[in-house]
């Protein structure tokens, strides 16, 4: 797995308002996994817009680095709260 640093400060810079935070893991993992805590509940739900601005901000994120470490809509965890997502990443890390 590459840095997940620069990965999280481009998404945070691209996501903005829409997501309060963001965690990218996958440490002895065969992909990366994001971790997405919505600003509010219709953040990125369908037709909001929200989901476009994700996809964008993933593919920015994922440029120049290498296919192991790229992010993917499909990998990514949302409507998660800070807590449970500390709780999923000691898990994660155990």
């Amino acid at each position: 797995m590459t840095n997940p640093l620069p990965l999280e400060d481009v998404l945070a810079a691209d996501l903005g308002t829409l997501a309060l935070r963001v965690v990218v893991g996958g440490q002895r993992r065969p992909y990366p996994v994001t971790f997405v805590e919505p600003a509010d509940k219709v953040a990125f739900a369908r037709g909001s817009g929200g989901g476009a601005v994700l996809g964008a901000a993933l593919k920015r994120a994922s440029q120049g680095a290498p296919a192991y470490s790229r992010l993917r809509r499909d990998r990514v965890v949302g409507k998660c709260s800070f807590a449970r997502l500390q709780l999923l990443l000691k898990l994660t890390l155990l």
